[in-house]
Parts: structure tokens; sequence; C-alpha cells
């Protein structure tokens, strides 16, 4: 049976090492596992000072606590880099990085690969590629086949997700990571799974409806807004109606969409007018927080590079499904979120037909939003 298995540590030492009375090198190991970490990753970042037999008496006590090293290499390394001198360098500091890996009991180089410069990407990867392999040969030639390399290419994705679990954290659920471009996400799975289709992954269809959201926004930000007309649409809201229409876009799904309302109550009259009120007051602020945000067509280009859908043609939704998905996936969670935002102002029926107009669907000759 394999002995891989997920382990967890930490890149580096932090303050707590000097506060834990901890002094050098030889101390990581007794303060790794009382953090009850098996991991610990060596920072080589500035260069490789670490000496042999100072790693493998780290890598003497780290075995004895079931702990693993990895290093870090320098961040000197550009794989990349138009100068061949500094590609040859990074195959150099890959090796060093290699032989204190392997004194310290590891068998994980991890390095940042460098960018792309005044290249093209292809270009850039090219070059990548060759000092990649180059350097694997060298590794390999000089007794470290064992050693794996590690080029970090997920860096800002990595620490967006980290930030974004930060922010729930703090806040207490999921509603700094999760908007309604999710609850379009649960919606159109609800309805695919009671009409018998199977949806694209959850994160294929939140793109799409990231676009959407987006272009919902585009619309409201061209859009004089009356307030007055809010109001007056708050005061003219009837629930036995809505319940009617949630159980029509529901269908079978309904029945807990209308509890969840019936004890949040983010639809009811009062509090409608209350949150219209606090709307007019920082309209100005609102804009400029939402001039903020990218671009549909910024998005839409992204997800076209990636070969990922942006339309909703391109999964499944059609003209019928999308405008139910406007007007009722806000219901999926007692959220406030800029859909709930556009139906109080009275405008998601309007601003919703205003956007589905613009979208190219199979029955349509409009170009698509990008050309893959």
């Amino acid at each position: 049976m394999s002995d891989w298995k997920i382990r967890f540590g930490t890149a580096g030492t932090s303050d707590s090492f000097a506060a834990k009375g901890y002094k050098n090198s030889l101390d990581i190991p007794a303060y790794t596992a009382e953090m009850g970490l098996d991991a610990f990753e060596y920072q080589c970042g500035h260069g490789v000072r670490l000496g042999l037999e100072k790693a493998a008496r780290m890598a003497a006590d780290a075995a004895e606590r079931g702990i693993l090293f990895s290093v870090h290499a320098p961040y000197y390394i550009s794989m990349s880099s138009l100068e061949e001198d500094k590609r040859l360098n990074s195959v150099n500091y890959l090796l060093q990085s290699a032989a204190v890996c392997k004194a310290l009991g590891g068998r994980r180089v991890i390095f940042h690969p460098g960018s792309c410069g005044r290249q093209s990407r292809e270009a850039a990867l090219e070059k990548a590629l060759d000092t990649m392999r180059r350097a694997q040969a060298a590794l390999d030639e000089a007794g470290y086949a064992e050693m794996t390399l590690c080029p970090e290419t997920m860096g800002k994705i990595m620490e967006g997700l980290v930030l974004a679990g930060v922010a729930m954290s703090l806040y207490g659920n999921s509603r700094p990571a999760s908007g309604c471009e999710h609850h379009m996400s649960h919606y159109w799975e609800m309805i695919f799974e009671q009409t018998g289709k199977r949806p694209v992954p959850h994160g294929t269809q939140v793109g799409v409806g990231t676009v959407l959201i987006l272009k919902l926004v585009e619309a409201l930000r061209k859009t004089p807004v009356d307030f007055d007309a809010a109001r007056a649409s708050a005061i003219a809201y009837d629930p036995f109606s809505w319940e009617n229409k949630i159980r029509e876009a529901y269908g079978p799904a309904a029945q807990g969409v209308i509890d969840m309302e019936s004890a949040a109550g983010k639809n009811e009259t009062a509090g409608r007018l209350a949150r219209i009120d606090r709307i007019e007051a920082h309209w100005e602020e609102i804009l400029t927080l939402l001039e903020g945000l990218p671009s549909s067509d910024q998005i839409a280009h992204i997800l076209c590079s990636l070969d990922s859908p942006c339309l909703p043609d391109q999964i499944g939704v059609d003209r019928t499904l999308l405008k139910k998905t406007y007007l009722y996936c806000k219901e999926v969670r007692a959220r406030y979120t800029i859909l709930q935002m556009i139906w109080d102002l009275g405008l998601l029926d309007t601003l919703s037909d205003h956007v589905i107009d613009t979208l190219p669907f199979a029955d349509s000759s409009k170009e698509p939003l990008c050309h893959p």
C-alpha cells in the first residue's frame, strides 16, 4: 500500500518561533511538532545557505517526530528569461536546493518559475519548458532523481482562495465568496435535476453567472433610478402572487424556498422600504463601488481564453430559463445580493429583459461575446 498522505505545515517560521524560545534552524522540528503539524517548507528564497551537516541533523530530528521537509528554492530563478545565463543559473539554484532538500530528508523542491517579461506567453512557456527539462536532467545526473520539482504556477488563485476562506471564517458563513452568481448556478442545478438533464460543473456555471451579473450591473449603471417608483413597487408587493410564481419557477423545490422566505422576510414591504431609503442616501457611493468591478467582456474573454463557456446558451440555459433565473434565483438563499437590490429598486424585470436581448442564443444572429 502507498505511504502517500496529505501533510500540513508552514512555509518558514513566524514571530511565534522566537516568542516560544526557539533559537535556530535546529529547533524547527520541535517548533513544527508543537503546533501539531507534520510538514515544513524550508525557505531558501534569498539563497541556499543551510549547511548539509546541519540539514542532516534537522532531518534526523524531524524523522523521529514524523515531519517531512521540503525546500523553497531561491527567488532569483527565472525559467523563461530572455538571457540564457539567467536560465542556466536557475538550473544551478535548483541543484543547490535539491542538495539541501535531500540532506533534510525531503523530496520536493518548490520554486517560482518567473514571469513572461517582454515576450509572449507562448515564447516564455517554450523557454520555461526547455529550462525545466535541463534542470530535471541535471538533477538526475547529480544523483537527485528522486527529487520532484514543484513550480508554483497557481499563486494568485491560491491567494484568492485563501483570502476568501479567511473572509468566510471572519464573517461566519460563505457570503464573502458566494454571491448571486452562485445562486444562479444552484438554481440551474435544481431545474436540470428536475428535468433529467446533467448540469455542467458548478464552477463552470458560476463563471457564466459572473458574466451575466456583470452585464446586469452595467445595465443598472446606465439606468436612472426612480426611487419613488421603487417605493410604489414595494408597497404593491403581493406575497400570494410571489408564492404562486415561486411554485411555477421552482417546481417540487418550491416549498423549501417559500418556507425560507417566511422565516427571513427579506421581501416584506417594510424592510424593502427601509432598504430603499438607505440605497437612495448612499446611491453615489454604491455607483462608485460598482464602477470598480471588471467588465463583463473582460471576464468573458478570460473564460474564452481558458476554453470555458461564457454564455448561457453554451451550458444549456435558454432564454426562458435565463429569465426565470434572473427573477427568482435570488430566493435560493436568504442573502442580500445585487439581484435583491435591483429587485428592491423595481428594475429587475426590465433590466433582465435588456440583458437577455443583447445575448446571442442558438436562435439568434448576434455575435458571441468573444471568439475562442
